[in-house]
C-alpha cells in the first residue's frame, strides 16, 4: 500500500491494519535503541503516516536488545486533538539464541495497561473482519515478521 505524497514519491509503511474506519500503522526498525526514545526522523515519518493514511495510532517496532519497556507518546496537534505513537520492542531472538518464531504473538499481545491502542485488543481472532496490507518490497529480515502475521491472522 503506497500513497503518493510528493511528485512521484510514495509513502509505504511496512504494515497497515484496518478495521472499519480505523487504520493502524506498524513500522519495523532494525536499529538498536539503548533507551525508549525514537529518533526525530522516525517520529516525523509516523506523523506523515498519520496524516496521509489517516492512522489512528502508529507503532515503531524495534529489536529488544536492552530489555526496554514500551513508551507511548502523543503528538501535539491542536486542530485534530493529537494522536499516539507507541514505541514497542520485540525479542528477535529467543532465550535459546535462535530466531523467535512467536514474535507475531508478541506484537499482537501488546498489553493495554496505559490506555494504549494495542493491536490485540482491537484485532482478536474472534473478530477477524479486517484487512492487513503489507509493503510489497520488504527485505528478507522484515519478511519473517510479515509471514508470521499473515499465518497468525488467517
Amino acid at each position: 500500500m503506497g500513497k503518493r505524497f510528493w511528485e512521484q514519491k510514495l509513502i509505504k509503511p511496512d504494515i497497515v491494519i484496518q478495521k472499519g474506519s480505523d487504520t493502524y500503522v506498524l513500522d519495523t526498525k532494525w536499529k538498536v535503541l539503548k533507551e525508549a526514545k525514537p529518533s526525530d526522523d522516525d517520529l516525523k515519518q509516523r506523523y506523515a503516516y498519520h496524516h496521509y493514511l489517516c492512522a489512528k495510532c502508529t507503532y515503531l517496532l524495534y529489536p529488544n536488545v536492552y530489555k526496554l519497556n514500551p513508551r507511548k507518546g502523543s503528538y501535539h496537534i491542536p486542530k485534530d486533538g493529537g494522536f499516539q505513537c507507541e514505541v514497542r520492542f520485540v525479542d528477535v531472538l529467543g532465550a535459546d539464541g535462535k530466531l523467535n518464531e512467536s514474535v507475531g504473538e508478541e506484537i499482537l499481545g501488546f498489553q493495554d495497561k496505559t490506555g494504549s491502542c494495542a493491536v490485540l485488543k482491537l484485532y482478536s481472532l474472534e473478530q477477524p473482519r479486517f484487512s492487513l496490507n503489507l509493503r510489497e518490497e520488504l527485505g528478507d529480515r522484515d519478511r519473517w515478521i510479515v509471514n508470521f502475521l499473515q499465518v497468525y491472522w488467517k
